[in-house]
């Protein structure tokens, strides 16, 4: 949910038991495993709000990932 004065609260869709900051880091570490086993294919991704990133995705800006690559926001997407 979205608090339009405080910003992004720390539940995704609400759900008092899936708390956004316990969540990035398992995703985190999920990423840092398969770029051990795959260091050569590597997904490209971001970690920010819906919001925030279709805001970038829409002005084709230059996003940075959580492997430190840098690419232009266009194309193809999919959500994992």
């Amino acid at each position: 949910m979205y608090d339009e004065t405080n910003g992004p609260a720390d539940t995704i869709d609400g759900c008092a038991n899936v708390q956004r900051t316990v969540h990035g880091l398992h995703t985190a570490g999920l990423h840092q495993l398969g770029a051990a086993f795959y260091p050569d294919n590597l997904p490209f991704t971001v970690r920010a709000t819906s919001d925030a990133f279709f805001d970038l995705y829409d002005r084709q800006a230059v996003a940075t990932d959580v492997f430190g690559r840098t690419k232009m926001l266009d194309g193809r997407i999919a959500y994992g």
